[in-house]
């Protein structure tokens, strides 16, 4: 059950949540995140044993953490801290130590810190909640939570592994949602794009110089999508920099799911899946994907001549 920090339409409680969330906001800048700060958690194992529906075994193994026990983690390096942004990312460790847990194990912490994210206008409407036009901020972590959820099967290969969300109370004395999620080392899409076009060899991205590997990853991401959209979750913000590339298993891995899943029209009872949110995802992943100058005209041929492979994804 969601606790609603405000009520919507109720402009006296929408102010007052406004001034609550500017002096956490200052209490913020007095006490920010930082590194060497330390978390104690229970994770969970978000991910299914169920044998992948890309029809191969998980490339990457769990990372290897104590589950369903307290254990400590130390926040040690930034990954997204600046104001702008939905979330704080930040690369954390284990600061227990013992002979059944491995120290090097990274992983990654996205704190959804309410006075962090967008705040509500004051003449925020029931409406505005439901066509999606706010979203509270637990409920943006819910979100997000479920649709790694949904893919629990897919972890490990083109999603990461997931375990669980956190209710976390920072040093400023707000309490924030915490997702915690594998690290996966690699290039985003973007990067390996740019080192495609420039035909540099500096790194495994080579591999993809070729365009059979290239649409490999392409194919992937849309097998993934499509699952997701059958399973009523939707990533609603893909983009090159949301793609991480597993280049020694050669996977597109798809991070960062908003997974909205209000209708445009507002109708609770819309069928399944929502076709405008369908439609936007596979319009951001084309574009994501066409965004390499040396493949672009093959892929875009591609596309246009394979019945089905895009279906669902007109309005």
């Amino acid at each position: 059950m969601v606790h609603l920090p405000f009520k919507p339409g109720d402009r006296a409680s929408v102010v007052e949540y406004q001034s609550r969330m500017f002096d956490l906001q200052c209490e913020y800048a007095r006490k920010p995140t930082s590194q060497g700060m330390e978390f104690e958690l229970v994770l969970v194992a978000g991910y299914s044993n169920a044998r992948p529906p890309l029809n191969e075994p998980r490339p990457r193994v769990p990372p290897f953490v104590p589950l369903g026990t307290p254990a400590r983690f130390l926040l040690v390096e930034p990954l997204q801290t600046d104001y702008g942004y939905r979330s704080q990312v930040w690369l954390a460790r284990l600061a227990t130590t013992g002979a059944d847990v491995d120290p090097d194990v990274t992983l990654v912490f996205k704190f959804i810190i309410p006075s962090y994210t967008q705040l509500p206008e004051y003449d925020i409407t029931s409406a505005d909640i439901i066509m999606g036009l706010y979203v509270f901020p637990e409920v943006r972590a819910m979100k997000e939570a479920t649709a790694y959820k949904k893919l629990a099967d897919f972890q490990g290969s083109t999603i990461p592994y997931f375990f669980g969300m956190h209710n976390v109370t920072l040093p400023h004395g707000e309490v924030a949602y915490l997702l915690v999620f594998e690290y996966i080392v690699g290039p985003t899409l973007q990067e390996v794009q740019a080192q495609i076009d420039a035909l540099d060899a500096s790194s495994l991205t080579t591999k993809f110089w070729n365009y059979e590997q290239y649409i490999g990853l392409f194919l992937e991401a849309v097998t993934t999508l499509r699952e997701a959209h059958d399973r009523d979750a939707y990533h609603c913000d893909i983009k090159e920099a949301h793609i991480i590339v597993d280049e020694n298993n050669g996977h597109p891995v798809l991070i960062d799911w908003e997974n909205k899943d209000h209708s445009l029209s507002g109708r609770a009872n819309e069928p399944r899946p929502l076709q405008a949110q369908v439609w936007h995802d596979m319009q951001e992943l084309l574009s994501a994907f066409f965004d390499c100058r040396r493949h672009r005209t093959r892929l875009l041929q591609y596309t246009d001549s394979v019945p089905g492979l895009v279906r669902f994804y007109t309005l």
